[in-house]
């Protein structure tokens, strides 16, 4: 059973905030409970992916592209705070219906 859903939404940017809200709207709508993740940004490529504590075995050349991967690890590493079934949407997705009661195997 999915406990919450976690919405990345990117803090500096107005129209991510205000897709965000849409997003949890959306949420609340099905009753799942939400809450939001401050996505990585505004990073050089590596130091964005350092900033979650990792290392690219490469140098990074996309800075959009680590920030995304960044966020989506601090998310993760939320989950893992949580130690619940999170439900891990970007600030402009929506739910759409009742998603709590997904078969989600164990360890998957």
């Amino acid at each position: 059973m999915i406990k919450k859903a976690l919405i990345i939404r990117r803090d500096g940017v107005e129209l991510s905030k205000e897709y965000a809200q849409i997003t949890a709207d959306s949420c609340s709508q099905y009753g799942l409970e939400y809450e939001f993740i401050k996505a990585v940004e505004f990073l050089p490529a590596d130091e964005a992916i350092q900033s979650v504590g990792m290392v690219y075995k490469y140098r990074a050349q996309h800075s959009s592209q680590a920030c995304c991967t960044a966020s989506h690890i601090q998310t993760f590493k939320r989950i893992v705070e949580l130690n619940e079934t999170c439900l891990v949407l970007e600030h402009d997705a929506l739910v759409l219906g009742d998603v709590k009661n997904v078969e989600i195997p164990d360890n998957v």
